[in-house]
């Protein structure tokens, strides 16, 4: 199941960076990321419901600059911090509702915390490339991770 998983998160993770960006995503191995990161932002949303968990996103600043000028129409190298950690969040957001939708349905109901911004992505990112469940993106030849940790409540799974 966890395979299906990471294969939806991968195909929703670059659908949604193509329809909401126009920006192009290839699957990548752990060993094709580098091993730190330093300008990022890192994205939690947590997930209570018809199951319970949390959506992390971590992405170096070149995508989250990228991601808002081809949204609002900025230079990407003028693009603010405040704006960047703005399109993090929003990216994250549109990633948990449709991964939430392919994997559990449109009937279950889930509550979303808003999405928080953590501090340190350095930390969160060495934790996430090593992670198995992870799914490792290169977008636009920028490394990003996504890792949902999902576990669905058994009461409404029956």
């Amino acid at each position: 199941m966890q395979h299906d998983q990471s294969e939806i998160i991968e195909q929703v993770a670059t659908e949604v960076l193509e329809q909401l960006a126009f920006m192009f995503a290839d699957p990548a191995t752990p060993d094709e990321l580098p091993e730190t990161i330093t300008e990022a932002y890192v994205a939690q949303i947590g997930i209570r419901g018809a199951a319970t968990g949390k959506l992390t996103v971590v992405a170096g600043h070149e995508i989250c600059a990228e991601l808002t000028a081809n949204i609002t129409g900025e230079e990407a190298d003028e693009v603010s911090i405040e704006s960047a950690v703005m399109a993090i969040g929003e990216l994250t957001n549109v990633l948990c509702g449709q991964m939430l939708t392919q994997i559990a349905g449109t009937d279950p109901v889930f509550d979303l915390e808003p999405p928080a911004i953590l501090d340190h992505p350095q930390d969160h990112w060495g934790a996430l490339v090593n992670d198995p469940n992870a799914v490792a993106l290169l977008v636009d030849d920028c490394p990003m991770v996504v890792l949902l940790e999902l576990k669905m409540d058994s009461a409404q799974a029956a």
